[in-house]
């Protein structure tokens, strides 16, 4: 239903409130809501850096001048925010289970190895069965992270502090190579629909 009249484009659509107040209710579990979006934007997120190499190669930029860039003095640097991008899975991962993370060295001087360290995260998670975490949104965990020892459920490990901080550093690596000029688009970012 619309209220707008024939090469109108300036009228608004109108949504009844009953059709607003009807709600479909969808479960997704622990495991269906963190792996599937870690790892979807981790290869995301490799894909861009194949993209920051090939862009430094054709235009002659010295490939360390992205690894550091930053957008701003006090922010992490390019490989800092993909270590981060890696972290978090892996923290929310060892919380919910209660086995140790199996952090790499934050070593990374090149796109390649930024690319290992993401594939290793990948398949880290991907060795996650569903049993491992659902079942654990209400389980009180500490998440235990560089700075502090963090308490929570397991849902709320995932949905105030793993995602957030996750997509983040996912977005903000995005933005520091848009931002040096590396040819990148939303669909970049979000990997395709399908």
């Amino acid at each position: 239903m619309s209220t707008r009249s024939p090469g109108d484009s300036t009228a608004t659509p109108t949504v009844s409130i009953e059709r607003l107040n009807r709600r479909t209710t969808m479960a997704l579990t622990m495991h269906q809501s963190s792996v599937f979006y870690f790892t979807r934007l981790l290869n995301n997120l490799s894909n861009i850096l194949a993209k920051a190499q090939a862009h430094a190669d054709e235009t002659g930029t010295n490939p360390k001048d992205l690894l550091e860039a930053r957008l701003t003095d006090d922010m992490f640097n390019l490989s800092q925010q993909i270590q981060m991008a890696c972290l978090h899975p892996l923290l929310f991962v060892a919380g919910v289970t209660g086995k140790p993370a199996e952090l790499q060295k934050d070593e990374d001087r090149s796109f390649a190895a930024l690319r290992s360290r993401i594939s290793k995260t990948v398949s880290l998670l991907e060795s996650v069965r569903p049993e491992d975490l659902n079942g654990s949104e209400d389980r009180e965990i500490v998440l235990a992270t560089p700075r502090a020892d963090l308490p929570f459920t397991g849902q709320g490990s995932l949905q105030i502090f793993s995602l957030p901080n996750f997509f983040f550093h996912v977005v903000t690596a995005y933005d520091i190579l848009r931002h040096r000029g590396v040819p990148l688009g939303k669909m970049d970012f979000l990997g395709g629909l399908k």
